[in-house]
C-alpha cells in the first residue's frame, strides 16, 4: 500500500477518532501509573532502522526481551527479530484490507496482554496514538507519546518524549523508555550484531531509499560515476547494487551504464535477489555500505560494518550513526534541513520537491570518503592475517 496514500488517511480520517479518545481520557481516566506489572509494548510502523536504534537504546535499561513486544509492519518483522526482538506483532500493508484487520488484530493481541505501558514511538502518526490511547482506555496501561502541538494527538498521553532537532533520536528514545519508570542498568553493555570475516572483497550499494521519503536519493547518473571510479580504483573489489524488488529498476539502469562505459567492472545488481537475511549476511561481512539516508546505514551501524552515507533532506545530527570513526556521514546541509520531520509539510516544501540538497553532494567528496575506508578495510584485514586481499 502506497505511503503517501496512507499518510492522507491517517491524517484526514485519524482526525475525529483520536480527538474523541483523548476527550474520553481526559474525562473519564486519571494518569495510570507505569509501576504496575506487565509487558511493555513498543509501537512503531515505519522504519526498519529505526527499530534497530530502539533495540540498542533498550538495552540501557534492566529489561527482559520476554517483557517487551513490538507492534510494526510486517516488513519491519525480520530486521526486529535480527536485533533482538521476540515478541513481534506485525501488521500487513499490502491493501486497505489487510490493513484495517492486522490493525484491529494487533489491538486485540495488544489488550490481552494487558501492558503496564504502550509506546507510540511515531513522531505524528494519528494511527498509532489511537492505538495507544485505545490500549491505555481499555486495559489501564501507562501511555507515552511524543510532544508536539497537535492538541488531539498530544494531549491524551499519560506522558511525553520530548521532541527536538537539538539532539540524537536516541536521546528522545531513551526519554521514552525513561517514563515508564524502567530502571537503568548500572553499567549497560551495549550488545550488537558480530562482523564476520571477509571471504571476498565486496563493497554494497544502496542507491535507493524507501518511499517514506524518496528525496533522499542521490541521483542516479552519481552512483554511476562513483562506481566507475571504485572499479577503475579497486578493479579486484566487487561492487553490489543492493534493494527490494521494487527497487532493482533503479540498480538495471545504474548496472547498465556502468557496463557500457567499464565493460569489465566486477558489478552485480542484487536487487530482488536477496530477501532480507541474505542481505544481513553479506552485509556483515563487506568492506564497506555506501548509502542514502536509509535503513541500511543503521544496519551497518549495528554490525559495526564501515558506512558512506548521504544526507539532504535528513539530518545525520539527529538520526545518523554515532560511532563517526567508523561511519562517514556526508551532509549538504541546506538552510531548510532536515526537511523531513516538519508537521504538516511534505518532504521537499521548501524546494518544490525539486531536492537541490542531493545532487549538491560532490561525487569527488564521496569517492575520497569511500577510498580512504577501502583502503583502510584492506590494510586492517591484511594485518590481521586473513586470507591475501587484492590491494589497490
Amino acid at each position: 500500500m502506497n505511503t503517501q496514500l496512507m499518510r492522507l488517511l491517517d491524517r484526514w480520517l485519524g482526525f475525529l477518532p483520536d480527538y474523541a479518545l483523548t476527550l474520553l481520557i481526559k474525562l473519564f481516566q486519571g494518569r495510570p501509573s507505569p509501576s504496575r506489572k506487565g509487558p511493555i509494548v513498543l509501537v512503531k510502523l515505519f522504519g526498519a532502522g529505526s527499530i534497530v536504534l530502539m533495540a540498542q537504546v533498550l538495552q540501557k535499561f534492566d529489561v527482559e526481551p520476554r517483557d517487551i513486544y513490538l507492534v510494526t509492519f510486517k516488513s519491519n518483522a525480520t530486521a526486529a527479530g535480527l536485533v533482538g526482538f521476540r515478541n513481534i506483532v506485525f501488521i500487513r500493508r499490502t491493501n486497505v484490507i489487510d490493513l484495517v484487520y492486522d490493525y484491529l488484530k494487533a489491538l486485540l493481541r495488544v489488550v490481552s496482554l494487558k501492558p503496564r505501558a504502550t509506546i507510540d514511538f511515531e513522531f505524528y502518526s494519528r494511527t498509532t496514538s489511537i492505538f495507544t490511547k485505545l490500549v491505555s482506555l481499555l486495559t489501564g496501561a501507562h501511555s507515552v507519546g511524543f510532544w508536539d502541538a497537535d492538541y488531539p494527538r498530544a494531549q491524551g498521553y499519560s506522558s511525553h518524549m520530548p521532541f527536538s532537532y537539538a539532539t540524537h533520536v536516541t536521546n528522545l528514545y531513551e526519554a521514552g523508555f525513561a517514563s515508564t519508570a524502567l530502571e537503568r542498568k548500572l553499567l549497560p553493555e551495549i550488545t550488537t550484531g558480530r562482523r564476520r570475516d571477509v571471504v571476498r572483497p565486496l563493497v554494497l550499494v544502496n542507491a535507493n531509499a524507501s518511499d517514506l521519503a524518496l528525496g533522499r536519493k542521490w541521483p542516479e547518473r552519481n552512483f554511476v560515476d562513483l562506481i566507475v571510479r571504485l572499479t577503475q580504483r579497486f578493479p579486484n573489489v566487487e561492487i553490489g547494487l543492493t534493494g527490494e524488488a521494487r527497487e532493482s529498476w533503479t540498480t538495471a539502469q545504474i548496472l547498465e551504464r556502468v557496463q557500457q562505459l567499464v565493460p569489465q567492472a566486477l558489478v552485480e545488481d542484487y536487487a530482488g535477489k536477496w530477501d532480507f537475511t541474505t542481505f544481513w549476511d553479506k552485509l556483515q561481512s563487506c568492506l564497506l555500505l555506501v548509502t542514502n539516508d536509509s535503513g541500511p546505514v543503521h544496519f551497518a551501524s549495528y554490525l559495526g560494518v564501515s558506512s558512506v552515507s548521504l544526507w539532504g533532506p535528513g539530518s545525520p545530527h539527529q538520526f545518523g550513526p554515532l560511532d563517526k570513526e567508523t561511519h562517514v556521514t556526508l551532509w549538504s546541509a541546506f538552510p531548510c534541513s532536515p526537511c523531513m520531520y516538519v508537521r504538516d509539510r511534505e518532504h521537499g516544501g521548501f524546494c518544490g520537491q525539486t531536492f537541490p540538497c542531493m545532487p549538491a553532494i560532490p561525487v569527488d567528496s564521496v569517492y575520497s570518503a569511500c577510498i580512504e575506508v577501502i583502503e583502510r578495510e584492506l590494510r586492517t584485514l591484511t594485518l590481521s592475517g586473513s586470507r591475501e586481499l587484492p590491494h589497490s
